[in-house]
């Protein structure tokens, strides 16, 4: 399970020092979880992923901060926009305190967002849904804590929370039905919010840990949780993080161990094939620490 011990929160400051989005499409749209009494939503106990029930609702789950020094955006070209229309747009925001800045860097952060984009798209197509777009915010600490406690009452922070677009397209997990209506808009697999100093205090602490050297015959030696260890480096660690959270988004749970099993498998599947997609097409290796 990935939601695992809390750290002390990295920085409380309102300010934000760090703001970049990403997206592919020149518009760039912020979706907002509208708070209303025609917004239902479950929660699922014991698990970072929050479900939405209600199909008609756009906007994101980190509302915007007030205060922004940086901001970067990409723009398409014509040959993007063409690409467009075949692949549903990845949004990507950072959010981070002014504090935060003393643990990443400006370019590095960028960086993150980066290889975050290419690993999004990737993944979206490994499960079959390279026309729904998908988001993802960076946070600090405090930000992840209101957001764990408000949908799961949890009070602590964590690495990734999972927020599905609409758990009623589930047939089964890894397999959705198409949206009721053939509306743009609707053809979204979900939002995902990642802790960058939370990320970053598990790489540290894991650093005294003994070397793996790879997925365990042992139901428990599976999946992402398990592979996190193995990766001292912020972009491959957020790319293990990605495979798991994308595939909260089109149905995969882990609450009874059924489920769980049928999760890491996935997990295992997804991330073979994702290093070797990393490689292939922007010559990116994921380092694995091993015996």
């Amino acid at each position: 399970m990935l939601v695992s011990s809390c750290f002390p929160s990295i920085g409380t400051s309102t300010a934000s020092a760090f703001s970049f989005s990403t997206t592919s499409t020149t518009t760039s749209r912020k979706r907002t979880f509208l708070k209303d009494e025609k917004l239902s939503h479950i929660v699922r106990p014991h698990c970072s992923s929050l479900v939405f029930t209600n199909q008609l609702f756009f906007g994101s789950c980190i509302g915007a901060k007030s205060s922004k020094l940086l901001h970067f955006s990409s723009s398409s070209s014509t040959q993007q926009k063409e690409e467009e229309k075949k692949e549903g747009a990845i949004e990507i925001e950072s959010e981070l305190s002014a504090s935060s800045s003393s643990i990443i860097s400006t370019e590095d952060m960028k960086n993150l967002i980066s290889a975050s984009q290419s690993t999004i798209q990737i993944i979206r197509d490994i499960l079959g849904y390279p026309k729904y777009e998908v988001s993802l915010t960076f946070v600090d600490d405090d930000e992840m804590t209101k957001l764990n406690l408000e949908y799961l009452e949890k009070n602590k922070s964590t690495d990734i929370l999972s927020f599905p677009f609409d758990d009623e397209l589930v047939i089964e997990p890894g397999k959705l039905d198409k949206p009721m209506f053939d509306i743009p808009d609707l053809y979204h697999l979900g939002d995902m919010v990642i802790s960058v100093p939370y990320v970053l205090k598990q790489i540290e602490n894991d650093l005294t840990l003994e070397d793996y050297s790879g997925f365990g015959d042992d139901i428990d030696d599976r999946g992402i949780a398990y592979l996190l260890p193995k990766l001292p480096k912020l972009e491959d660690r957020v790319c293990a993080l990605l495979v798991h959270g994308m595939l909260h988004l089109v149905g995969y749970d882990h609450i009874i161990d059924e489920d769980y099993e049928l999760m890491v498998v996935r997990e295992e599947e997804v991330w073979k094939e994702l290093k070797v997609r990393l490689k292939e097409e922007y010559g990116k290796e994921v380092t694995e620490k091993s015996d």
